[in-house]
């Protein structure tokens, strides 16, 4: 584990002194806080598809929102000088501190709501331990963890999906459902997963992505567990550290994932 109990941010030009608070509260009344100097303690979770980066405070449902770095404060970088080089991020790094910086409701022609931070104190960063889960991953389904928010974070799990992706945006693990209502999971990587090479060469065949193919496979993969900023649902990512029994087969023309009317929707609440 990494502690760090000292603050890091240039000192503002305005001597005014933040208002010790808590997200829960700041997003009760944002209009009201609008425009003010706070401190609250918060989980970070970094960027990345899909989703920018947000502090979460797990004690009321709604208390999530979008972060900013303020310019030529060293902020930003003393976060990220603080997580490993080598990690996935706030994937498999907990992250929690406290937050100085300007609270923005309805800011701009877009409205938007945000932290713009300029300080950071108390910093921890910790390692999460899957070694656990990796040696007996779970058998399950998509559908089974995306219809229990959390019940698997910073879980292993097994389980055969198809692999979607447009070659540019990103990709998922995806199956049909009950209904036919499809539902995946975004793969935060793939990197270094046994039989990734079996996958690589199944997209090298044809045009970008998925489009022209369908891909399945037996999967084994490491989920954690990102919130989002209002309207947005949360949504698990899936580490993949294992590809087995990969199929793939082309096909002319892009097809319906799940049916003539099919709706895909990431993990979520």
């Amino acid at each position: 584990m990494i502690s760090l109990c000292c603050s890091f941010g240039a000192s503002q030009a305005s001597p005014k002194r933040p208002i010790s608070t808590t997200l829960c509260d700041v997003l009760s009344n944002s209009t009201g806080w609008d425009n003010k100097l706070i401190s609250v303690p918060a989980s970070y979770f970094d960027g990345g598809w899909p989703g920018g980066p947000v502090l979460a405070d797990d004690r009321c449902e709604a208390g999530v929102v979008d972060v900013t770095f303020a310019k030529r404060t060293g902020a930003e970088r003393y976060l990220d000088s603080s997580v490993p080089n080598d990690s996935l991020g706030t994937f498999d790094h907990s992250v929690q501190a406290t937050w100085i910086g300007q609270f923005h409701a309805n800011y701009g022609k877009f409205h938007a709501t945000f932290l713009e931070i300029q300080r950071i104190k108390n910093l921890s960063v910790t390692l999460v331990d899957f070694s656990k889960s990796d040696a007996s991953p779970i058998s399950t389904s998509i559908e089974e963890v995306v219809n229990h928010p959390r019940v698997y974070n910073h879980k292993t799990i097994a389980f055969h999906s198809r692999f979607e992706s447009d070659g540019r945006h990103g990709s998922m693990v995806f199956e049909c459902g009950t209904g036919d209502i499809g539902r995946g999971i975004p793969i935060k990587s793939t990197a270094g997963a046994s039989g990734e090479e079996a996958l690589d060469d199944a997209l090298r065949q044809g045009g970008p992505g998925t489009l022209d193919k369908t891909i399945e496979a037996d999967w084994i993969g490491r989920l954690s567990w990102f919130p989002r900023s209002a309207p947005f649902q949360p949504v698990y990512k899936i580490q993949i550290t294992a590809i087995r029994n990969l199929t793939a087969s082309m096909h002319a023309n892009e097809i319906s994932s799940c049916g003539s009317e099919s709706e895909s929707r990431p993990s979520q609440d």
